[in-house]
């Protein structure tokens, strides 16, 4: 009798109601997980990879098609998922619900995820709910498909709600356990400091600090010079701020990270001034040039102020430029650290002869003391602080 009703009810592959898009989604799916089951991963496991892909992928497109359902079905009534803000960018993608439906059924069936036994066990009850929510899901939706394409029975809409709101939950406890994800108190610290950046440099404008043309024009300086006025701000003018210094110490310590972490994403001239502490670089404030010196820099370790050279370039006196590090002696750019790509070229500092990526070496410059007269490609380190005036002299080193 049901192959009967299959035969006569089934929907056309061509029809654009979402039911019968599930109907057929549904149908690859359970195809591509039979032939997995009565397959023999070691005898042909080329064969086991490209079907464990292509049953993911079946996943992912009947999740996404109950996702559409959802909205059209239940749209006021769908599970709060505030907390997806809290996630790393790189969790937030478009396989992700498929990857947690994998997931689930793999702790339903009692394997362990990631080597988190503990986080395992602890999940697997609510991964086995899911499972049966999400099967008994299917199996009304399939009925329904050949029944009716244009509506939705009550059952279907609990089972709907059912299981929406045990997947945002099984989703929230997964990835809490793959990656570290922010408490809400941690998110709202996070967004004090950013507000404490806008504040800071809305008040450097203000006040003549900062010009829009700088900017605009995304002035090297401003990379030390922004968290450095932040940090003077939030200690000075905005006390009542996240810097405010009664706070109790479990707080300042969640505040440093959400601060630390906000430092790190600013285009960094020197990538390891940033990870000092909050003291080392209110400290770094009252020197500036000394915190921007690299060890493996040759102009660093001049002993000859700027004044020197550029009395040296006066009299004409042209000295060699540094010898070009070979490109095959360096796989990632010495400043980012990013690997070098087909896409991700090599690029050599006019200055200092080492190698960059493009985004690190953005910058041209007039080279006088190698007789460069035109503007030539220079790193932002040597940008900074050895071809430009915002630290012209070094005797206080």
């Amino acid at each position: 009798m049901n192959r009967f009703r299959k035969w006569l009810y089934k929907p056309k592959r061509t029809d654009p109601q979402l039911l019968a898009q599930f109907y057929y989604a549904d149908e690859e799916l359970n195809q591509v997980a039979m032939e997995l089951d009565g397959l023999d991963g070691r005898r042909d496991p080329q064969r086991c990879t490209l079907l464990v892909n292509q049953f993911r992928s079946c996943q992912d497109n009947v999740l996404n098609i109950i996702n559409q359902i959802m909205e059209e079905c239940i749209p006021d009534e769908r599970a709060n998922r505030d907390f997806c803000v809290k996630f790393p960018e790189e969790i937030r993608h478009d396989n992700l619900a498929g990857q947690l439906w994998f997931g689930a059924e793999c702790l339903a069936a009692g394997s362990i995820i990631m080597n988190r036994e503990i986080e395992s066990m602890a999940m697997r009850p609510l991964a086995k709910d899911l499972t049966r929510s999400l099967e008994e899901l299917r199996n009304l939706t399939r009925e329904q498909a050949l029944r009716d394409l244009h509506g939705y029975t009550q059952r279907i809409r609990d089972a709907l709600r059912h299981f929406d709101s045990l997947f945002a939950e099984f989703e929230l406890c997964y990835v809490s356990a793959m990656v570290p994800v922010k408490s809400p108190k941690e998110y709202y610290t996070q967004q004090e400091v950013i507000v404490l950046f806008c504040e800071t440099v809305e008040r450097a404008l203000k006040l003549g600090y900062l010009t829009q043309d700088m900017i605009d024009d995304y002035e090297p300086a401003l990379m030390f010079t922004i968290p450095r006025l932040a940090i003077v701000c939030g200690l000075v003018v905005y006390s009542e701020g996240p810097l405010n210094l009664e706070r109790k110490a479990e707080d300042m310590s969640e505040l440093f990270r959400p601060f630390r972490t906000l430092l790190k994403k600013i285009r960094t001239i020197n990538s390891d001034m940033f990870n000092h502490s909050l003291d080392q670089m209110v400290e770094a404030f009252n020197s500036p040039v000394r915190s921007g010196l690299l060890e493996d820099c040759v102009h660093c370790q001049e002993s000859s102020s700027s004044s020197d050279v550029a009395a040296k370039t006066h009299d004409e006196q042209v000295e060699d430029p540094p010898e070009w590090v070979p490109d095959d002696a360096c796989s990632s750019c010495v400043s980012c650290k990013a690997p070098f790509t087909v896409i991700r070229r090599k690029h050599h500092c006019r200055s200092c002869g080492k190698i960059f990526c493009s985004r690190c070496s953005s910058h041209s410059a007039p080279l006088p003391r190698y007789g460069q007269m035109k503007p030539v490609r220079v790193c932002t380190h040597c940008y900074m602080f050895h071809v430009t005036p915002f630290y012209s002299d070094r005797t206080g080193i």
